[in-house]
């Protein structure tokens, strides 16, 4: 037997049912043993809470795809009859309907309607749907390694042409994003996917290059993009995922200027995901956008109410990656050494160990590791300080033994945290800091 089984089946005994779930939905994706995948279907008793029964009932669904044996399969029908929630209305439910629900929030209705198409999808290409909102759920779930398979089977029965084949370099970069895994090849893979889409996509390579660590590209690139960043069309399925990911990259950058319209632009959808369809990945809730461009803006009270909401929403419909996005923006906006930004840190923390979000682990260190005298790590203190010099990117590198992007990095997040946008003032401020070491605190 799986071992996963028996740790789902101890999970769930001590009353630790969101991982049970969790180690269900490995195990019925990866495993190759039937007997092993209906034993995890059928461990977790049908929970009250509609979420949990929801998702474990789409996770039954899923198993009686993977499963042949006659007898077999008559167990996990017996499942899924015990484990439907007779409150929501029967039968199939639109493309279209799926994806408000996904939009919406509201996920168990989504998750009933995932398990009731998973009963009718004959053809091919309904099963490569299938697949792809499976995977775009184990994704939401943090259950990468399953989101793979998902993504994987769907474009394997989608084939040249499909939504899966468009969708697959979506999915992917989703992954190493949250992994921190092949971000590089993955920047070559958006550049060849962004070939014959509108110019708004390309807020999609500035998220990528970020995310690679090359902020010097991105930022050149962001330079193009920031004046038609805002211009979207809201009634483009794709209206909230591109202007959510202009935020992110907004924010990143510390363009307050553009962060400015950014936000008006989504204000009046505070409280909705950023999801594009139902089978495509998930993006988190607006709110969590909103609140990262309210920092940028200085607006911190404003801030800190917008990423609480996006804390709680993420909980109510269980988006952990992207909870602790939001408790990690909520402990950069509390001062160093203080008790709240401990908190957040850790809440942070306990998540991204858990699922396994290495580059969300990184910040945390560099945020960590920030002084409560003042607002750089001590790498950059001295980077900022050679900076002040007249040193080059090159000269500095080879004095601190690290790579010219390792110093542009280390450049770009020093600007964001002090306020400035060029090398020249950041020298300015490094040489004010030095004569007036008081100012630290203003």
């Amino acid at each position: 037997m799986d071992t996963r089984v028996v740790l789902a089946r101890t999970a769930c005994a001590a009353g630790l049912v969101d991982e049970a779930i969790a180690l269900v939905g490995k195990i019925i994706s990866e495993s190759n043993d039937e007997f092993d995948i209906v034993a995890a279907a059928t461990l977790v008793p049908p929970p009250v809470d509609p979420l949990c029964r929801a998702r474990v009932h789409l996770l039954t669904a899923e198993a009686v795809t993977r499963v042949r044996t006659p007898e077999l399969r008559e167990r996990l029908e017996a499942r899924l009859k015990e484990t439907v929630d007779h409150f929501r209305p029967a039968g199939l439910v639109a493309a279209a309907t799926m994806d408000h629900l996904a939009r919406a929030g509201d996920r168990p209705a989504l998750l009933d309607a995932i398990a009731g198409f998973s009963g009718e999808a004959a053809s091919r290409l309904d099963r490569s749907r299938l697949h792809l909102l499976l995977g775009s759920q184990a994704l939401m779930d943090g259950r990468f390694t399953s989101a793979l398979v998902h993504v994987e089977a769907a474009s394997s029965l989608g084939g040249p042409g499909s939504d899966a084949c468009y969708l697959d370099p979506v999915f992917r970069f989703a992954l190493a994003r949250a992994r921190g895994e092949g971000l590089e090849k993955m920047v070559l893979i958006v550049r060849d996917a962004l070939e014959g889409l509108p110019f708004a996509a390309q807020g999609w390579l500035a998220l990528a290059l970020i995310a690679a660590g090359q902020r010097a590209e991105a930022s050149r690139l962001w330079e193009f993009i920031a004046p038609h960043a805002d211009s979207v069309p809201a009634e483009a399925s794709e209206f909230l995922i591109a202007t959510v990911s202009n935020a992110e990259v907004c924010a990143g950058l510390g363009d307050r200027p553009t962060a400015e319209r950014l936000y008006d632009r989504l204000l009046p959808y505070s409280g909705q995901h950023a999801i594009a369809f139902a089978t495509s990945p998930y993006e988190g809730p607006v709110d969590l956008a909103l609140g990262r461009l309210a920092r940028v803006l200085g607006r911190s009270a404003l801030a800190r109410d917008q990423l609480r909401s996006a804390v709680a929403e993420c909980r109510a419909i269980y988006a952990p990656a992207h909870e602790a996005s939001a408790l990690l923006e909520l402990a950069k906006l509390e001062s160093p050494g203080t008790r709240s930004r401990a908190e957040c840190a850790a809440g942070a923390r306990a998540i991204a160990d858990q699922i396994g979000l290495q580059p969300l682990l990184a910040e945390l260190v560099d945020l960590e590791s920030v002084s409560p005298t003042g607002p750089l790590t001590p790498r950059e203190s001295e980077i900022v300080e050679i900076v002040a010099t007249g040193m080059t990117n090159a000269e500095i590198a080879e004095r601190l033994f690290i790579s010219e992007r390792t110093v542009e990095n280390h450049m770009s997040r020093a600007m964001l945290k002090v306020g400035v946008t060029s090398r020249t003032a950041l020298g300015v401020w490094s040489r004010t800091q030095r004569d007036n070491p008081s100012r630290l605190h203003d």
